[in-house]
């Protein structure tokens, strides 16, 4: 795994060495809110808990049109928790699966399955974005919606700030017209703040499937974002 995963131990920081959780329970998704042996939970962890019970019911009822009935292993939970605490939300699709595996978050034998079924139901219920309309969108998940949000803004408030504010002319043209060119994305997200780590190839195409940019048929290629 490489050096930007997550590490396990850090799992002792927000759980406080926890015991090993039971491997999965059936509906409903029962979490423990005495976890810590060390004595009673946090308040703060007590309102994670509390919260996260109620999200995965709301859409797990029974005889629900819009919910499902799954055995959902706890131990995916807790690697909620690690990414949670994580201070970078954008991590690349193989290396989170294999972090997966190596901590026995998923079966070896079945982890392409268990890791897209995880996927699936973190992006249904707002933990984590993971967009798999193309190759491109796959190649990376973002942990933490209201991170992907905030990129969003960054790119979104440039046409309200005044054009001489920019230092770049990639961001002036961008501001003018309302296009992102290929040679300018470099440019164009070092200006307006957008994270390093954030492939702009990835961050362009999730944008474009959401709806908040049109994109032209060229080569190279442009974006159009009002």
């Amino acid at each position: 795994v490489k050096n930007d995963v997550p590490s396990r131990r850090t799992l002792a920081d927000s759980l406080k060495d926890s015991h090993d959780p039971p491997e999965s329970v059936s509906w409903p998704f029962i979490i423990n809110n005495m976890m810590s042996k060390d004595g009673p939970p946090s308040e703060e962890d007590l309102v994670t808990l509390k919260a996260l019970r109620s999200k995965i019911l709301s859409v797990s009822k029974k005889g629900s049109t819009n919910g499902f009935e799954l055995d959902m292993p706890l131990t995916w939970f807790l690697l909620y928790v690690i990414t949670h605490k994580y201070e970078k939300k954008f991590i690349p699709y193989d290396d989170l699966k294999e972090f997966c595996i190596q901590s026995s978050y998923l079966d070896r034998e079945d982890a392409d399955h268990q890791f897209e079924g995880m996927l699936t139901l973190f992006h249904m219920l707002g933990f984590y974005a993971f967009f798999d309309h193309t190759e491109t969108s796959r190649e990376w998940i973002c942990t933490d919606i209201t991170a992907l949000y905030g990129e969003f803004a960054n790119l979104l408030t440039v046409h309200f700030k005044k054009p001489l504010s920019f230092k770049c002319k990639a961001a002036r043209k961008f501001h003018r017209s309302g296009i992102i060119r290929q040679a300018d994305f470099e440019e164009l997200f070092n200006e307006v703040g957008i994270n390093e780590a954030i492939p702009k190839k990835w961050l362009l195409e999730v944008i474009h499937h959401l709806g908040l940019a049109a994109k032209y048929q060229s080569d190279p290629e442009e974006y159009f974002m009002p």
